[in-house]
């Protein structure tokens, strides 16, 4: 979700989940974990496709800029799955992902590793805020009454993209 909402738009957060790096077992920094954001600079990285979710993905690159302090060396915008099979396993490059989305185990071939700190990105539902409709009432009441992970449940030295 992003961070300042349209007019007339309100928000229930749903989940917060840690963005993290897939790479070779043999990759330079996959020996550390957490491993520092700032090792990432002048890293080859792949993203996933800035189509996919245009906000989500220029505030990963926004926080990854400020926190490595230099623009970012993109050589892959490929969906997961697919720069795991090329970018990852080649050796050219870590690809961020987010934790829980990633294939569990992982490919042979690749490792995953947090950051320090961990990013982390909000999963929620958005709604007019003066919608009269009935359904989406319901699906907001519905919504506040199931158990989410509170934010205590956060990594430790983590910041929302």
């Amino acid at each position: 979700m992003p961070s300042v909402k349209p007019d007339g738009i309100a928000a229930v957060t749903i989940r917060r989940e840690e963005v993290g790096l897939a790479l070779r077992p043999d990759h330079r920094l996959a020996h550390t974990d957490p491993i520092p954001v700032e090792s990432l600079r002048g890293e080859p990285i792949g993203l996933p496709p800035a189509a996919a979710n245009p906000n989500l993905i220029a505030a990963l690159r926004r926080w990854l800029v400020k926190n490595t302090g230099e623009e970012l060396n993109i050589v892959s915008e490929d969906p997961t799955d697919l720069a795991m099979q090329t970018v990852v396993k080649s050796g050219s490059a870590a690809i961020l992902v987010v934790r829980p989305y990633a294939p569990m185990p992982p490919p042979d071939g690749v490792t995953y590793r947090s950051l320090a700190p961990a990013p982390l990105i909000e999963f929620g539902l958005a709604y007019r805020r003066d919608d009269p409709s009935p359904i989406v009432a319901n699906l907001i009441q519905l919504v506040g009454e199931l158990d989410f992970p509170d934010a205590s449940a956060d990594p430790k030295n983590a910041e929302m993209v």
